[in-house]
Order: C-alpha cells, then structure tokens, then sequence
C-alpha cells in the first residue's frame, strides 16, 4: 500500500495533503514500524502460478505439446496430466 501510494503521489494522482494523510493513518496503524508487515501481505509459502496456467492453457488450446508443457514446468508427463485433471482452487484467475 506505501508503494502505491507513493507511486500515485509520484504520478500527480494523489496531492501532497492525501498523501499524508493516508501516510498518518498507515503510522496509526503500525504498519510503517517494524516488523511492517500490512494486511494481505504476500505470506511464506505463496508461490507465483501464472507461468504454470498459461502452460497449461497453452496445452490445452493446442499451442504446445505434453512433453514441451512438462518439460517447461520441469515435471513429468505424469505429473502434467495430474495437474491437468485438478479442479482450479478456489479464488484463482
């Protein structure tokens, strides 16, 4: 949210008043002293999975083979097609 934030002050997007008022209320509560951590931070043991879905879609659609698909995901056919057989988890895009 500090990002943000500065990125929007840097953009004109947010005057020099907004920004530090969200600022004042970012310091009220905690989260610019440390362990800053701000809620829906990314947490431990999250790990990316864009490049695995566009694999997989790209399987899928036709674009590229199993053993191109395994070998870019770094796992065997086997494993491919048990990951292609999952139902999609629940809030993924």
């Amino acid at each position: 949210m500090q990002a943000l934030t500065y990125r929007c002050k840097d953009l004109g997007i947010f005057n020099q008043t907004l920004f530090r008022r969200l600022f004042d209320e970012f310091k009220r509560r905690g989260w610019r002293d440390p362990p800053c951590e701000e809620p829906l931070a990314i947490r431990e043991g999250e790990k990316p999975r864009r490049f695995e879905r566009l694999c997989l879609r790209a399987l899928a659609e036709g674009a590229i083979s199993e053993p191109k698909a395994a070998e870019l995901l770094g796992v065997p056919v086997r494993e491919l097609d048990r990951r292609m057989q999952e139902p999609p988890e629940s809030g993924a895009a």
